[in-house]
């Protein structure tokens, strides 16, 4: 919007100098006796149609070819440029000529203005001797028409015009307003009117999610980050806990963090669930960050028949890494999830054996086999980085999760810089 101003009162302030200068036409002198025989122009008369009438005959276009060619050499740059304008309701018309020098516009005023007198005086002119013909040419005429024919005769000896010049124009001193109020505003709307085009292209081209309200978070809690008035001495990692912890309404024992599932979506949600250990351990509980893998086994496999057709595993069984004192990662492989009955039974043992177990899900969805812990959780958190998830990713996780987790979905809008402190051992390791 600022350029559109900009652009607009340069143009303005640098247009070339414009300047104008009007002489006055006075309609009605002689026009008794034309009007008598019907050969008078339309003034005279006071109305707002007469004067109307004066103005429009004044502008004829005949009158600039007259006046370009009286001035010949002398014409200024612009040609003739000329405004005809009645003066109210009087027998007045302005005649107002624009040029880029202040004597060239009072040369064409003036110029212009003898210019109509004379082409009306030849008009009129030709009236009269036409009429005098007529009369001669009739057969009978009375005492009234010889006397009308005596007057033609001297008025086309003296041949009035019935329209005069009233006042010549005379040399402007200032140039003309360039306005550049009413050019700076109208460039304000046209920038505004291109600014908002433009957001809304860059909008549309832009697939990163810039702000909540793109997404529909019906059935979604927001936690934020904490800001930059926290407590000195606080950490951050445990501000965000208990800021994600307290919003179950019970003593959490089961958290699922997911995100959208791009690398850096992944990476995020790493980083709070990482956060969230490292604060469950500072208050003396046992961690469990469970993360899905695929097992060489079920591979490329369709799991087929009934519920009883996949045994529980125990918890002890599955795959582990000792991360820190009191936190283990441990890897569950997709077919030990794939029955809900075998996901309770792990849901049930992991509850019992860890204070605190953190649920690791890339992308949440009904059709997932971690679908039956996230439904299970007491807090499930979609994990989301302002200017960098994907808007349309992010849009589709949380309409999963807002079905899948319904009455404890949170979402934990991260800022592009956010970076928890964490402890360098709690380092999640990759998975297969």
């Amino acid at each position: 919007m600022l350029i559109g101003v900009g652009y607009t009162f340069h143009h303005a302030y640098s247009a070339p100098r414009k300047y104008e200068a009007s002489a006055q036409l006075l309609f009605g002198s002689g026009q008794n006796l034309f009007s008598a025989i019907g050969l008078g122009t339309s003034a005279g008369s006071s109305s707002t149609t007469a004067a109307a009438t004066d103005a429009s005959l004044a502008g004829l276009p005949v009158i600039s070819q007259l006046t370009a060619k009286a001035l010949g050499k002398r014409l200024p740059p612009g040609g003739v440029n000329v405004q005809t304008a009645a003066v109210g309701q009087t027998n007045l018309v302005d005649v107002t000529a624009a040029s880029p020098s202040p004597t060239g516009a009072a040369l064409v005023a003036n110029v212009y203005a003898y210019q109509f007198v004379n082409y009306m005086q030849q008009q009129q002119h030709q009236q009269l001797e036409q009429a005098i013909s007529a009369i001669k040419r009739a057969h009978s005429r009375s005492a009234t028409l010889d006397t009308t024919l005596s007057q033609l005769e001297v008025a086309a000896a003296v041949n009035p015009v019935g329209v005069s010049v009233a006042q010549q124009a005379t040399v402007p001193y200032a140039p003309t307003s360039r306005k550049l109020a009413t050019k700076t505003i109208e460039g304000a709307v046209l920038g505004l009117i291109a600014g908002i085009i433009l957001a809304l292209i860059v909008d549309w081209a832009d697939p990163k999610l810039r702000d909540l309200s793109d997404l529909d978070l019906r059935g979604i809690r927001v936690v934020r980050p904490p800001g930059p008035r926290r407590k000195p001495g606080t950490d951050l990692s445990t501000v965000l806990a208990r800021r994600i912890l307290g919003e179950s309404q019970v003593d959490p024992k089961l958290v699922a963090i997911t995100s959208p599932g791009t690398p850096g979506d992944m990476k995020a949600a790493q980083q709070v669930s990482v956060a969230l250990a490292q604060a469950a351990r500072a208050s003396g509980l046992t961690v469990a960050i469970l993360s899905a893998t695929r097992s060489s086994a079920a591979a490329g496999q369709e799991h087929e028949g009934s519920e009883d057709a996949v045994e529980p595993v125990p918890a002890d069984s599955l795959p582990r890494t000792q991360l820190a004192d009191g936190v283990e990662q441990m890897h569950v492989p997709h077919d030990a999830l794939v029955r809900g009955t075998v996901a309770a039974d792990l849901e049930a043992e992991l509850r019992d054996s860890y204070g605190l177990v953190i649920v690791m899900e890339d992308s949440p969805s009904e059709f997932s086999p971690f679908a039956r812990l996230l439904k299970a959780a007491d807090v499930s958190v979609l994990v989301v980085t302002l200017g960098k998830t994907n808007r349309e990713r992010a849009a589709k996780s949380a309409r999963a999760l807002a079905r899948i987790a319904s009455g404890h979905a949170l979402l934990f809008a991260c800022p592009a810089g956010f970076r928890p402190k964490l402890q360098k051992e709690l380092t999640l390791q990759p998975v297969g």
